[in-house]
């Protein structure tokens, strides 16, 4: 999700730049940091404290370098880390840490969609393609009920539902001048699965790699529909 979100957001924005390369490192490394973290926080064992902090420093230093050189994406940032907290509380309360409530996943999602709204944005300027963010979160949402909830009967109609009614959204933004709406046919597969129940003869790593699979296709088009 984060490799497709964020080369998406470069090449809609034009191609790489050396900023490019230094906000992909930090958040890389955020990246990295971000489970190991959230776990050490909630058992409250320090011991990884001193390694997290080698990956997590230069990370922070990296985004505040390009905030400096892009106050634009200082915005970004601090909409990023209110997600992240908002993720973290809602988290926490879930019954397991296996099955999260499903709107803190949505947080989380989020987060994964503002990737591409960073990467086309290291020049200054969210305003261009902030449409971005919207598409990859909506987008990443669809896949909660897939990967994260596949044990939970309860959300595969709602998964079949929120991603039909993203289809059909789609394919009718583009027969009304919106070409870039194709890029949620691949959710075609989700709603077809679902009304099959075709998870019950998948294995996890199946679903994950039609996942990936769509994701990709996802960013293909939304590219080449700029």
């Amino acid at each position: 999700m984060f490799l497709a979100a964020f080369a998406a957001g470069v090449l809609v924005s034009g191609g790489p730049r050396m900023i490019t390369a230094i906000v992909f490192v930090s958040l890389t490394l955020l990246l990295l940091v971000k489970t190991p973290a959230v776990n050490m926080i909630r058992s409250s064992n320090l011991d990884r404290l001193p390694d997290l902090a080698m990956l997590a420093l230069p990370g922070f230093a990296g985004l505040a370098y390009s905030a400096w050189l892009y106050p634009s994406l200082g915005l970004l940032y601090a909409a990023g880390a209110l997600l992240f907290a908002l993720n973290y509380y809602f988290g926490k309360d879930g019954k397991s840490k296996k099955f999260p409530p499903i709107y803190a996943e949505g947080f989380g999602m989020a987060i994964m969609g503002q990737v591409a709204v960073i990467s086309s944005s290291v020049t200054g300027g969210i305003g261009k393609h902030l449409y971005l963010w919207a598409m990859f979160s909506l987008f990443y949402f669809a896949s909660c009920f897939r990967v994260r909830y596949p044990g939970l009967k309860r959300y595969r109609p709602i998964g079949a539902v929120y991603s039909g009614a993203l289809l059909l959204a789609g394919l009718a933004g583009a027969a009304l001048g919106h070409p870039v709406l194709l890029a949620f046919l691949p959710l075609a597969e989700d709603v077809w699965s679902a009304v099959k129940r075709r998870e019950k003869k998948e294995k996890f790593r199946q679903i994950g790699l039609l996942s990936t699979a769509k994701v990709l296709v996802f960013a293909a088009i939304l590219v080449m529909g700029k």
